[in-house]
């Protein structure tokens, strides 16, 4: 099992984050893709095997218990086994109206998660201009921090976007993907 952190030849560290979600019940990065998806990332729903000692897979702590800013650090936490999938549903989740991007960006910087929050915040600058500001903020909030990831480690920025294409004899511009809003 080779980590996010060795893949982009970093250093793990004893994580107060990793401690407490591990007390939640929540014991590998499929648990926690699991929450993202039932926090609103339908577009991966089919990629992970339900859980084999659930019928209804993991429970839903709240978001009292674990935010969606903590949510988001964790998928894209380096002590986790390297899943491509994770830091998808983190790019994602990113765009819940549930995150504070100074938020994301000091809890990145807690949790030694710079690298990946920023190479998901350049592409979004880059791709996403709605919320231009939004991505600029975390991007000020990191400014000096994070290394340049080795190439093809993390996923390709493209498949943090749908990309229509071809439609009605017009190029369709890609878009973000965003997470469904859950009622409470």
């Amino acid at each position: 099992m080779t980590t996010l952190n060795q893949s982009l030849h970093q250093t793990s560290h004893q994580s107060p984050l990793m401690r407490k979600v591990k007390a939640l019940g929540f014991a590998n990065v499929e648990d926690l893709i699991q929450l993202a998806i039932k926090r609103g990332c339908h577009h991966f729903k089919n990629v992970l095997p339900p859980r084999l000692d659930s019928v209804e897979g993991i429970q839903e702590p709240g978001l009292e218990k674990l935010s969606q800013d903590e949510l988001v650090i964790l998928l894209l936490h380096g002590n986790n086994r390297n899943e491509p999938i994770a830091i998808r549903c983190a790019a994602q989740l990113l765009k819940s109206k549930l995150i504070s991007p100074r938020r994301i960006a000091f809890l990145a910087i807690q949790e030694r998660c710079e690298t990946p929050l920023k190479y998901i915040a350049q592409y979004g600058a880059h791709h996403d201009l709605a919320d231009l500001d939004f991505w600029n903020i975390i991007l000020n909030s990191l400014a000096g921090r994070g290394s340049r990831p080795p190439e093809a480690i993390l996923p390709h920025p493209s498949r943090f976007m749908i990309n229509p294409g071809l439609q009605r004899g017009t190029i369709q511009k890609p878009f973000w993907l965003t997470p469904q809003e859950t009622r409470a």
